[in-house]
């Protein structure tokens, strides 16, 4: 994804939630949250809030501070700053762990929320310098609630060869091995959701060594070949 592409994906969200109703209030813990510093957030244009502003926010929304309701109207920062600095707090997937407790899926802008997520993984598969790296995008669209079969099933298309690069990254930068099976490392995923049973199993039962062996034949390049024999053999081929 080019940065004008990633720019008109981010104006894209801005305006589906540009009739987002702004709070009038956001109600705090006094010993957690500077009242000023919400003052603020309500005084500066969504837009124009900096990630210094919103971190302290962020990081305790739904915890000592704010609501589902003023999550929503800031969502949109939130997912730029998130997607744009990878030093940002809340990372990713702790913001959509966020969003999915305020249960982002009923809201009017929900389908923008989701557009952004499919153009990301499309970048993971399509981009040799993605925007987010495959281990946080898998842990946030499981934080999202959103099932990674047909994601994992693109992925070992390997149509390409940055499809064949992020599944290698991922596995030798973003993975454990717990009880003889590979696991994602990342400490922010939901050992007991879906997702996770969905990850776990394609890495380990069969089918990304199956989709690894098939590419190879597709692939005439010897860089991208031994990236293929490598993955095989790490998943168990």
């Amino acid at each position: 994804m080019s940065p004008r592409s990633l720019a008109l994906l981010i104006d894209g969200l801005e305006h589906a939630f540009s009739q987002t109703p702004k709070p009038s209030v956001i109600a705090g813990c006094p010993c957690c949250v500077d009242e000023h510093e919400l003052a603020a957030l309500l005084s500066t244009p969504r837009r124009r809030l900096t990630a210094e502003q919103l971190a302290p926010y962020g990081g305790k929304v739904l915890n000592t501070v704010g609501s589902p309701q003023d999550l929503r109207y800031f969502a949109p920062r939130l997912l730029e700053l998130s997607v744009c600095d990878s030093s940002f707090y809340p990372s990713l997937e702790l913001l959509f762990q966020k969003l999915t407790t305020a249960d982002w899926r009923s809201w009017p802008e929900a389908p923008a929320i989701a557009a952004l997520l499919a153009a990301l993984w499309d970048d993971v598969l399509n981009n040799e310098a993605s925007w987010v790296d495959p281990g946080t995008l898998l842990c946030a669209l499981a934080a999202a609630e959103e099932p990674l079969r047909v994601r994992l099933t693109e992925w070992g298309r390997f149509t390409n060869p940055a499809a064949v690069e992020s599944l290698h990254d991922f596995l030798t930068g973003d993975v454990e091995v717990r009880r003889g099976r590979i696991v994602p490392s990342n400490a922010f995923w939901d050992r007991t959701c879906l997702p996770y049973a969905e990850l776990c199993a394609w890495l380990n039962d069969g089918a990304a060594a199956a989709a690894a062996a098939l590419a190879f034949e597709a692939h005439d390049s010897d860089d991208i070949r031994e990236l293929l024999i490598e993955i095989h053999g790490m998943v168990g081929g």
